[in-house]
């Protein structure tokens, strides 16, 4: 079964760069969504292990978007990718709800290794199920 993935971004070429710097070997199943009331109405009809946040989207942006999850407790691991660099907006970011953020362009080799610290990659065992 294809490890489900959800990428929240209002641009397709972010989506499209975010979809090829996960693990290669990885099988997971990608959903895509433009902005934040895509990625909520996709949250709440189907699990998703791993969510990857744009912050700047139009309608729900990603802090909203944050924000939602958390209230309605839903359990997907949050990573945010972000243009902004600033210290601020990461630390912010993660009081908000996000696992890690990452700036863009994604290092492949930097998100291989967060995956692998929550239990959801592994180079040997492909996907696994987050226990957290």
């Amino acid at each position: 079964m294809d490890f489900p993935v959800l990428i929240c971004d209002d641009s397709h070429l972010a989506q499209r760069l975010l979809s090829k710097a996960l693990p290669e070997d990885w099988s997971c199943h990608v959903l895509f969504a433009g902005d934040g009331n895509e990625a909520l109405a996709i949250l709440r009809t189907r699990h998703v292990a791993l969510t990857l946040i744009d912050l700047s989207m139009p309608n729900m942006d990603g802090w909203q978007l944050l924000q939602a999850i958390r209230q309605e407790n839903i359990e997907t691991l949050c990573l945010v990718v972000t243009g902004d660099r600033q210290l601020e907006t990461h630390k912010r970011a993660l009081q908000a709800g996000a696992t890690a953020v990452f700036n863009k362009p994604v290092n492949p080799d930097k998100l291989q290794a967060i995956l692998a610290e929550y239990g959801l990659y592994s180079a040997d065992c492909q996907a696994t199920e987050n226990t957290h």
